[in-house]
């Protein structure tokens, strides 16, 4: 079993590719080969994002416009990354996610998958402008009226694509917990 980490409730579009019966998972150069480029690049610039807004927050707020300057032009990368990335969303895979997180994720589906079923996943994470291409194992099937709750656990994933999910979803429960404190505050 994978180490577990905490999953938030959220929605992220994916996209669920079932795996033949009999399918392994690629090696690990096979697997780096088979990422498309631009999920490549966008983990890339996610790193750089990172290592620029900590070098940001060294520097005098005497620039602060140069900083605000920076941030914008960051954000408009991001824009255009997160358009490329979505080319790769072919919608007859497409489904959306009940909840996300390091090692694993959960979605709906009237896919007819079974235990331990083999899935190529790609994740894209809007938020951080950036998508995650990886295998993953169906662990847990809840049939319901018309679909199934499938959990799927992580089984081929990159370490910076595992520590992109577990930013995002730190960054989700962050921001939920902020909406719940802001509105809780305006009950009073």
């Amino acid at each position: 079993m994978s180490e577990q980490y905490f999953s938030v409730h959220h929605c992220l579009s994916i996209s669920v590719i079932p795996m033949e019966q009999g399918f392994e998972l690629p090696d690990h150069d096979t697997f780096e080969a088979e990422i498309p480029e631009p999920f490549k690049i966008s983990n890339t610039i996610v790193q750089l994002d990172l290592s620029n807004a900590r070098a940001l927050r060294s520097i005098s707020d005497d620039i602060g416009y140069l900083v605000d300057v920076i941030n914008q032009q960051s954000r408009k990368l991001n824009l255009l990354m997160t358009h490329i990335l979505m080319q790769d969303d072919d919608p007859q895979y497409r489904h959306l996610t009940l909840s996300f997180g390091g090692s694993q994720l959960t979605f709906h589906t009237s896919l007819a998958l079974e235990k331990n079923q083999l899935l190529r996943l790609k994740i894209f994470v809007r938020e951080e402008a950036s998508a995650v291409y990886c295998y993953g194992r169906v662990t847990n099937i809840v049939s319901e009226e018309d679909r199934s709750l499938i959990t799927v656990e992580y089984a081929l994933i990159r370490e910076d694509d595992r520590e992109l999910l577990i930013r995002a979803g730190m960054h989700e429960q962050s921001r939920q917990l902020k909406e719940r404190a802001e509105k809780k505050y305006q009950l009073t």
